[in-house]
């Protein structure tokens, strides 16, 4: 499990704990991400500056970790004062990457998972491997890793589900437009497929 904390860039660069009302917008959609996904209790919401050694620019606007968040200070304020659905989708998309770490550690513990071994694998592989979202070059290499088309399905699906009840909601996204792409295609899939997408739709449709 050591390893796989080690994937991801845990670099300390002016890391501050997320406070008041952006941490309240950011825990009320972890709060809900918590009726689909089995994520730790404790996650630890955090910006670091821009540029830094972990956003060198604004590229990449969060990184989920085992047990926390850390959100590109300059891309999370340009949002949340024009459109902090944007926000919330990375939350959600975040806390996948959560998700997919922690059941990579419960595999390799023997614990009980919740999901097939074979994707568990494929995600462990995935970030053993993985490619940063840090230029032009690496950027459509990002996409298209199985963890991130993952994260990025899982997330708008999430998202979609957060406002199911909005009948006018359009999506404002920040992404480029073929990570939207790869978003929107996984996630009718997920919508479809996935039994806590069915539930949910079922209960509030």
């Amino acid at each position: 499990l050591e390893s796989i904390r080690l994937i991801k860039n845990k670099r300390v660069n002016s890391m501050e704990k997320i406070k008041g009302a952006n941490r309240k917008l950011i825990q009320n959609a972890v709060d809900f991400a918590r009726k689909f996904m089995k994520i730790p209790e404790d996650i630890e919401l955090y910006f670091e500056d821009c540029p830094s050694e972990r956003f060198p620019n604004e590229n990449n606007a969060a990184e989920g970790e085992i047990d926390k968040i850390v959100f590109n200070k300059v891309w999370f304020y340009r949002s949340r004062n024009d459109h902090k659905d944007d926000i919330e989708y990375f939350v959600f998309h975040e806390l996948r990457h959560t998700y997919q770490l922690n059941e990579i550690g419960l595999m390799m513990n023997g614990m009980q998972i919740h999901e097939k071994i074979s994707l568990i694998e494929t995600w462990k592989e995935g970030f053993e491997n993985y490619i940063p979202n840090v230029d032009k070059v690496t950027q459509s290499l990002n996409f298209h890793q199985e963890v991130e088309q993952d994260a990025y399905g899982y997330g708008l699906a999430l998202l979609d589900m957060y406002y199911i009840k909005r009948h006018d909601f359009r999506f404002r996204y920040s992404m480029p437009e073929e990570a939207f792409q790869i978003a929107d295609s996984r996630s009718r899939k997920y919508r479809k497929e996935l039994p806590e997408f069915q539930r949910y739709i079922a209960d509030n449709c």
